[in-house]
């Protein structure tokens, strides 16, 4: 069974770049643009993995954290913050871990694995 990941990421040239290369890692892939959308797809498909832009429409990439946090279901799934500038926020208690932008998409790919718990992340 393929760990699920989910992108929250306004985007969509980024959206599709994570999706490629999550893909191609042997995640299966669900996006959302912003972070209504991405609590809704999170709480339908129960990711193992969220991947959260910090700067997001609507509401905040905190915001969206604390909402997802919220939840029972959800509250144990680990949420990488996603920002090009470094943010405050990153460190809160709702993130696990920060991934900066732009990406390195082998270190980002490493970093996925190692919060799933797939060994030390190598391909």
């Amino acid at each position: 069974m393929q760990p699920k990941v989910l992108v929250v990421e306004d985007l969509g040239e980024i959206q599709n770049i994570l999706r490629r290369i999550l893909e191609r890692s042997g995640f299966q892939v669900f996006c959302a643009g912003d972070g209504p959308d991405g609590i809704a797809l999170a709480e339908r498909e129960r990711p193992d993995l969220i991947l959260l832009d910090l700067t997001l429409p609507t509401l905040s990439g905190q915001q969206t954290a604390e909402r997802i946090r919220a939840l029972e279901a959800l509250r144990h799934v680990p949420i990488l913050a996603m920002s090009g500038k470094i943010d405050e926020h990153a460190s809160s208690a709702c993130f696990n871990g920060y991934i900066a932008k732009p990406f390195d998409l082998a270190q980002l790919v490493a970093t996925v694995k190692q919060h799933l718990g797939m060994g030390n992340g190598g391909n």
